[in-house]
């Protein structure tokens, strides 16, 4: 996730337009500039669950009156970066991107700065974990379906420190923090009884089984 301030130099009003910078003015031209970027990430090779890495404008604000020259202008990009990228690469893209609109227009003045970053992370689908929830869900008659989760959750806290996290659970991802959300409770039953048919296999220790289940469902 980055940052980027774009600031002007002067903002006198509107009459004195021969000597006013338009800070919202150059946000918008690096915007414009960020296509291409936009455009590279598309032409890399996606990955087999995220896709593509992505980015876009969170917010921006600037200006002080509608006569007066907006002397300053914030905006926040936030970057959907995949397992393998890092905030320190992103970071060299855009500021990238920046240098060469700074070259073509000198009078923007404008820093780029990184706000929270998390990193990507993912558990291979070979994983005890994951076949071990694949072969719970052909036990209780759920067909069960790999997707990869393009927002950050808490999971990868786990992963980073070693132990193995997915998002497992009921509903549709669609309805998650909608005015209106909502779940079936039969989902949430059928949910519980994969989390219990896993726990106690993975209790038991045997892998076996929970490998010969998924083996057995996916013919």
């Amino acid at each position: 996730m980055g940052r980027s301030g774009l600031q002007g130099a002067r903002s006198p009003r509107v009459e004195a337009r021969e000597v006013g910078v338009d800070a919202i003015g150059h946000a918008g031209r690096y915007l414009a500039a960020l296509d291409a970027l936009k455009n590279r990430l598309s032409d890399r090779e996606p990955h087999p669950l995220l896709g593509h890495g992505s980015f876009h404008a969170g917010t921006i604000e600037g200006g002080s009156a509608p006569s007066v020259y907006p002397a300053t202008c914030r905006l926040v990009l936030e970057r959907r970066t995949l397992p393998g990228e890092d905030a320190a690469g992103t970071m060299v893209e855009f500021q990238a991107v920046l240098d060469d609109l700074v070259a073509e227009v000198p009078e923007v003045e404008a820093k780029l700065t990184r706000g929270l970053a998390r990193p990507a992370s993912e558990v291979p689908n070979e994983a005890p974990l994951v076949q071990g929830l694949l072969g719970a869900c052909v036990g209780e008659g759920v067909d069960p379906v790999l997707k990869g989760m393009t927002a950050w959750v808490d999971a990868a806290f786990l992963n980073h420190a070693g132990t193995p996290a997915v998002c497992f659970g009921p509903g549709s991802i669609g309805q998650a923090h909608s005015a209106d959300e909502w779940i079936d409770p039969t989902e949430i039953e059928r949910c519980a009884a994969v989390l219990e048919r896993f726990s106690r296999n993975f209790l038991k220790g045997d892998q076996g089984e929970m490998l010969n289940d998924v083996t057995a469902g996916a013919g």
